[in-house]
């Protein structure tokens, strides 16, 4: 880098020596972090950044300006709840079974996401080779079926708990829509707003949050997206806790090179993460992106990260 204010900016300049150097068009670039979301949207109406994505509920605005491209691209990221299962009462699979029949994923998709996104039902998308169609639609919209296992559990009369959630406008809106759908069978939430450093520090690193809303940026091999949120040293694992069986599928679906055996082993091992509710999916809203009408070749990979080969800036007419 020559140039990098922590929290704000980081500016690059092309290497020349890299071994592909006719895909490197740009002389330099600068990556802004701007944590808000309006404030991110109007930084690209104003042309003073080239390439921003935004959150489904800026779709509409963004696309009455006719310099500006916006789309949605499939990516691994999922937003689900983040729950550490080492804090009562979500370390009874029944409760977080009753969270997941709670919750109303298609309303979430039209209410929220303004319909983009794919509703998430595991941890890998439809059409990836890790994902297991047998899983999908696994816990349909029941509430009533959510009352029974709270009171199988032992709270017949709901319980409650604190909610956190980043600070960004769309994560708020989608924790109390979230926390909206809970109540309707008796869980109670505190929604806690925090920004995004400090609730990461929070729920892996001092065990003090229970559950989140959260995105799950996605990784470029399942075995990482697995080994990180389930596994017994899992850094985004706050309790460590695996079940054995589920040990052993991840230990050898890191082993093995087949991409066939490693697929069959993903599945199995997505469905015991899921018949135990240790993930609470909610959708894969994919990479809205909004591009400048001078900026040619961008595009984002399927880990929803930015890939800079190949992007090129047109010179003004």
């Amino acid at each position: 880098s020559v140039d990098y204010a922590p929290g704000e900016h980081l500016t690059v300049e092309r290497f020349d020596d890299y071994y592909d150097p006719d895909s490197v068009l740009l002389a330099s670039l600068t990556i802004r972090l701007i944590d808000d979301d309006d404030t991110r949207l109007n930084a690209i109406r104003a042309g003073e950044v080239d390439v921003a994505q935004i959150s489904a509920a800026q779709v509409q605005l963004a696309s009455a300006d006719s310099s500006l491209e916006v789309r949605t691209d499939a990516a691994l990221a999922i937003d689900h709840i983040g729950l550490n299962i080492s804090i009562p009462p979500f370390d009874d699979p029944l409760v977080r079974e009753a969270i997941n029949y709670a919750i109303d994923r298609e309303a979430l998709l039209e209410g929220i996401y303004r319909g983009t996104g794919i509703i998430a039902w595991q941890p890998f998308p439809p059409g990836y080779f890790a994902n297991d169609p047998e899983l999908e639609e696994m816990y349909p919209y029941d509430p009533d079926k959510a009352r029974e296992l709270l009171a199988e559990a032992g709270y017949p009369d709901g319980f409650s708990f604190d909610f956190q959630t980043n600070s960004q406008p769309f994560r708020v809106q989608a924790t109390q829509a979230v926390a909206g759908m809970l109540a309707e069978v008796g869980i109670e939430t505190n929604i806690i707003t925090m920004e995004g450093p400090a609730l990461l520090d929070a729920f892996y690193y001092q065990n003090a949050v229970a559950a989140y809303f959260t995105p799950w940026g996605g990784r470029a091999d399942p075995s990482q997206t697995l080994d990180n949120l389930f596994g017994p040293s899992g850094l985004n694992n706050p309790s460590k806790i695996t079940d054995p069986e589920l040990a052993e599928l991840l230990e050898q679906a890191r082993a093995s090179g087949d991409q066939d055996e490693r697929g069959q082993l993903f599945r199995e091992a997505s469905e015991l993460i899921m018949k135990d509710s240790r993930m609470i999916p909610l959708m894969f809203p994919g990479v809205t992106t909004v591009i400048r009408d001078n900026v040619v070749g961008y595009s984002t990979e399927l880990t929803g990260k930015a890939n800079f080969l190949n992007v090129g800036v047109l010179a003004a007419e």
